[in-house]
């Protein structure tokens, strides 16, 4: 049987690894390039160690005949431009660059490419992949812009690339500085936390639905769009998810108020699936409340 050429770039994070985990098969060789080093590998996987701002050596890795290629490079961070702006633009925007200059296209078939709802801030939800795009950090505007080169070598010269717009994803194993683990953890330990008012809407999608999403797009033939919207598609109230957390650690360390929100920040922040639903045949299976339980499960687990 002849085998899928995968590669997954930035393929040791939260979704990269679970991403990884949930195509490493059979039908599937699969390359993962990082920028760091990485202490967990999973067996069968080929690892690259290499920074997407070294072109040189970039063009000299990037050898390989792919079939698919998933852009998970890059971090999330709000830093205004003035504090550390210019090096988010170079990571997420420059970056791309690099790799789709250096990629073999002959055998191409998905580039995907992951945004965020950040692009979305200024609009009223839920936010439909049509809205037009409204950055209000170097973050969010440079998602924006590679977004839009995208569509644009996408349409003018054939390049066959997709952007997924990323909610609010959870789940085993995320970083601890996110919003659901940091919650999670000072409960544990029984340590207060300082939060805002926790009265903004947000959009949670678990990491099992999402890797479901990539596998949709990846090898879905009748995939029509450039872009889609991977989220829950349900607004949930943030001070929602912390009661449910502290009641299930029976805590009150939750200091409510002490964080200022961003006077850009929207208020409800939640995504209009049906394109998603529609012509990738995709739907969110994990409900909210049995995805906490899973992840405040893992969490105990560690400790």
């Amino acid at each position: 049987m002849v085998k899928n050429n995968i590669l997954i770039i930035g393929g040791t994070g939260f979704i990269g690894r679970n991403l990884v985990a949930g195509l490493n098969n059979n039908n599937n060789r699969i390359d993962v390039l990082h920028r760091t080093n990485c202490q967990s590998k999973i067996s069968g996987v080929n690892y690259i160690m290499c920074n997407i701002l070294e072109k040189k050596k970039l063009s000299k890795i990037l050898t390989k005949d792919y079939e698919y290629v998933i852009n998970l490079s890059g971090y999330v961070n709000h830093s205004s431009f003035f504090e550390n702006g210019h090096e988010v633009i170079n990571n997420h925007f420059i970056g791309l660059l690099n790799i789709i200059s250096c990629l073999k296209r002959d055998k191409l078939k998905r580039f995907i490419n992951v945004g965020s709802s950040d692009e979305y801030v200024k609009n009223k939800s839920p936010m439909k992949e049509s809205f037009v795009t409204s950055p209000i950090t170097p973050y969010s505007f440079s998602k924006s812009i590679s977004y839009n080169f995208i569509k644009m070598i996408n349409e003018v010269e054939n390049f066959p690339g997709i952007v997924v717009r990323l909610f609010l994803c959870y789940g085993p194993g995320q970083d601890s500085n996110r919003f659901i683990p940091q919650v999670i953890n000072a409960c544990i330990k029984n340590e207060p936390i300082e939060v805002s008012d926790c009265e903004q809407y947000r959009d949670f999608c678990h990491i099992n639905d999402v890797i479901e999403a990539f596998k949709k797009i990846m090898f879905n033939t009748m995939v029509k769009s450039d872009l889609y919207n991977i989220a829950s598609g349900t607004p949930t109230k943030l001070k929602d998810i912390t009661n449910y957390i502290s009641n299930h650690f029976k805590t009150q360390n939750i200091l409510y108020g002490k964080r200022i929100s961003s006077r850009f920040e929207n208020d409800n922040l939640y995504a209009d699936i049906n394109k998603s639903k529609n012509e990738l045949g995709w739907s969110p299976t994990i409900d909210l409340e049995n995805g906490l339980k899973n992840t405040l499960e893992y969490y105990k687990s560690l400790k």
